[in-house]
């Protein structure tokens, strides 16, 4: 009875965080703006000329698109270029300055200082709809004039190893609580691969200087917006912008989340962050039961489960359907690199990203 208790809790819990998840608006008539797109990219060559071909594709392209090569050893310098792309070479961080933050920095600073009213930013294995830049400039227009818009993408999978991404996915966008019944009113959180906001909603907010250190330096940016009162605002890219993660495999995934789980945990509204962990103990309870003392009543629960957790990722990737169904190996994968983040940030005061040890801070 205690694990079918759980699984209800853990259903409803989902149910309240992911009922209704947002999305950009479609593309409407919004006021002149010249937009500048700034794009970090540290060896993403292989990734570049998908995104720049989609922004070259654009319904309204950009009017200025910016490369910041973080001291890549690939092409991405020579891609960009060849794309018509402004090219700024970072030079690589200052101390004090993760390798991200800096080249944002360096591309902000780019930006503005050719002219521009609209910053978005893209990391360079984003994939846009033609009309993903029409759609970011209404989307930020009527949900966050005065402050930042950030977009999950889709999270589009095609190796077996990425379905690892699955409940991590679905935790990041329940702790977030975009999705929720009731939006929480603190503990803003902004999603790195696509922010959009204006050059001085971003000073006014302290700029990417105010998050140099920072190794998870979207949610530090967004609790800087949210600290200055301006709107922080999340949506989902489902058909709009998309992104593959971590195509190169288990290792970057491994990394790749246990840079972030963690962290973003710790700073994320508690009130979604544990709706997420009644989730995840719930589903993990269910599996549990059912492997060690399987009946009818257990098979149920893991059918609900799955079933459940089919409904979420419909909205948030192309995850396979056994994935669901097997959700006790994407759930395990999780705690894994949920323990590991912990362990990395609380003993070890580090993460590992992009062949770079990032120092963090706190517990």
């Amino acid at each position: 009875m205690t694990v079918g208790v759980l699984a209800v809790i853990a259903v409803a819990s989902a149910l309240a965080l992911m009922w209704s998840v947002p999305r950009l608006p479609p593309a409407g008539v919004v006021p002149p703006q010249r937009v500048a797109v700034v794009i970090p990219a540290r060896n993403e060559a292989r990734r570049l000329p998908h995104l720049l071909a989609g922004l070259a594709a654009q319904t309204h392209p950009a009017d200025r698109v910016v490369v910041v090569d973080d001291l890549s050893e690939d092409d991405t310098a020579a891609v960009a270029h060849g794309a018509g792309a402004a090219v700024v070479a970072s030079g690589g961080p200052p101390a004090g300055w993760t390798g991200k933050a800096w080249a944002c920095h360096c591309g902000v600073e780019a930006a503005v200082a050719g002219g521009t009213d609209l910053l978005v930013l893209l990391d360079a294995d984003v994939r846009l709809a033609p009309d993903a830049l029409e759609r970011l400039r209404t989307g930020h227009a009527m949900l966050a004039p005065d402050g930042l818009l950030s977009v999950q993408p889709y999270h589009e999978t095609a190796r077996v190893v990425e379905q690892l991404s699955a409940v991590p996915n679905i935790v990041a966008v329940m702790a977030s609580g975009m999705a929720a019944l009731r939006a929480p009113r603190t503990g803003a959180v902004a999603f790195g691969p696509c922010l959009v906001t204006t050059p001085a909603a971003l000073a006014d907010a302290g700029g990417f200087e105010a998050v140099g250190a920072d190794a998870i330096e979207d949610i530090a940016l967004a609790h800087r917006f949210g600290d200055r009162g301006r709107t922080v605002r999340c949506v989902a890219g489902r058909g709009t912008v998309a992104f593959r993660m971590y195509e190169e495999g288990a290792r970057a995934l491994a990394e790749g989340w246990t840079k972030n789980l963690a962290g973003g945990a710790r700073r994320a509204a508690a009130g979604p962050v544990a709706g997420a962990v009644a989730w995840v103990a719930g589903a993990a309870a269910v599996a549990v039961e059912a492997v060690l003392r399987p009946s009818p009543l257990s098979v149920l629960l893991w059918l609900v489960i799955a079933a459940q957790m089919a409904w979420m990722l419909r909205r948030l990737g192309r995850f396979q359907v056994w994935t669901s169904v097997l959700f006790p190996v994407p759930l395990a994968a999780f705690i894994g690199l949920f323990a590991g983040s912990v362990i990395r940030r609380g003993v070890f005061r580090s993460v590992t990203w992009r062949g770079r040890e990032i120092p963090v801070a706190g517990s």
